[in-house]
């Protein structure tokens, strides 16, 4: 359940794994996300930082989206664009994330909501084309050391969050009419 609605929240996304671009949001979008506006910061773009913070993926996302060297193959390509120490953080890391991107640079995933994080703390974020942080990350590691920071990150929270479905809102109908 979700400690801002009192419910279980859902994405909802139409023919694709995740939200990969802004929507265009209407007036009720707006009135129906305000309930989380008290519960996320847009912090200041970082621009100096200790080290990159990779978010591996899982073994069942590997397999699922076939990418079995995604994690060699990243701090490979890494390597060749940063002499930056490269942290790997995999889902038995006991530190939070949040804690972890107090002293990045940068955050690189494959598709992980974790980079959701990393762009509201102003951590910039590198990811691949499945993840919802695309349209203010950048996906060319090559790049790692001119990162985006993007100017339209509270439009693009706006348009995640209006992705979010509690059951309520997938049983009336308001999912299905924001996705048709």
């Amino acid at each position: 359940a979700s400690p801002y609605v009192n419910d279980k929240v859902y994405r909802v996304t139409k023919n694709d794994y995740s939200l990969t671009h802004i929507d265009k949001l209407t007036d009720k979008d707006y009135e129906r996300i305000e309930k989380y506006k008290p519960h996320y910061e847009i912090k200041p773009w970082k621009k100096e930082g200790k080290y990159i913070l990779i978010l591996d993926i899982s073994k069942h996302i590997s397999k699922y989206f076939g990418c079995p060297d995604w994690l060699d193959d990243t701090i490979a390509q890494l390597k060749q664009h940063t002499k930056r120490e490269i942290v790997v953080r995999t889902k038995e890391t006991k530190e939070s994330l949040k804690e972890q991107l107090k002293e990045a640079y940068a955050c690189v995933s494959y598709q992980s909501t974790g980079c959701i994080e990393a762009v509201l703390e102003g951590v910039p974020s590198f990811c691949g084309g499945l993840s919802c942080g695309l349209p203010v990350s950048e996906w060319d590691l090559n790049l790692i050391e001119t990162p985006n920071y993007s100017e339209k990150r509270e439009e693009w929270i706006h348009s995640l969050l209006a992705n979010q479905f509690t059951m309520k809102e997938i049983k009336d109908g308001t999912a299905y009419e924001k996705v048709k």
